[in-house]
């Protein structure tokens, strides 16, 4: 199924483990590597990090999954949980 969107989407994720202001750039750098991420806004005093990205290039999903895998990496703890999209 293709999508159906014209311009770039956003998601915005809870990620328990980066509640200090050190942490949030790890996961951003990390994040613009990814093939269609346009945008990336941490929010450490919320635990949140949204991302924009072109929905024809890559998805939610696969953006959840760079969450994951830079998360394991840097050996983060903590819940991940796609709050909108």
């Amino acid at each position: 199924m293709e999508s159906q969107a014209k311009g770039p989407t956003s998601v915005q994720f809870y990620v328990a483990s980066i509640s200090c202001i050190s942490c949030t750039p790890v996961f951003g750098r990390n994040l613009r590597r990814l093939e269609g991420v346009l945008n990336v806004r941490e929010s450490p005093m919320f635990n949140k990090i949204g991302v924009e990205f072109d929905p024809t290039t890559t998805s939610a999903d696969r953006v959840k999954e760079g969450i994951l895998n830079v998360a394991e990496k840097a050996g983060f703890k903590g819940k991940i949980v796609m709050l909108s999209q």
